[in-house]
């Protein structure tokens, strides 16, 4: 098999050279990307799995990020009912060093 880089000329039109097979797996190629990018576009695998990794991580970090914020509310919550039932509670029933009933002291 025949490998051929194309770059564009000064005048618009392609300039095509030859080049050894290897260029075709090799990270140096990546510099040939230049800002765009698509899946499958090189024969590097390793910028498919980067790709997919920085697409996925796009995601994961604010449906994360949400579903913790939620699931925090949820608990400050809980607790906050809890303190205000612990409050009723103790509002509710006498000190323990007083009979119930006997508002004034004596």
């Amino acid at each position: 098999q025949s490998v051929t880089v194309s770059i564009v000329g000064p005048d618009g039109r392609p300039l095509r050279y030859g080049a050894q097979r290897e260029v075709l797996n090799s990270v140096v190629s990546v510099d040939s990307v230049g800002g765009f990018y698509a899946i499958g576009g090189t024969r590097i695998k390793l910028l498919d799995v980067l790709l997919v990794l920085v697409l996925a991580s796009g995601i994961a970090v604010p449906v994360g990020h949400q579903t913790l914020a939620w699931l925090f509310r949820r608990y400050a919550q809980k607790i906050r009912d809890q303190a205000s039932r612990s409050l009723l509670t103790a509002s509710e029933s006498p000190p323990a060093d007083r009979p119930a009933g006997s508002d004034t002291p004596k």
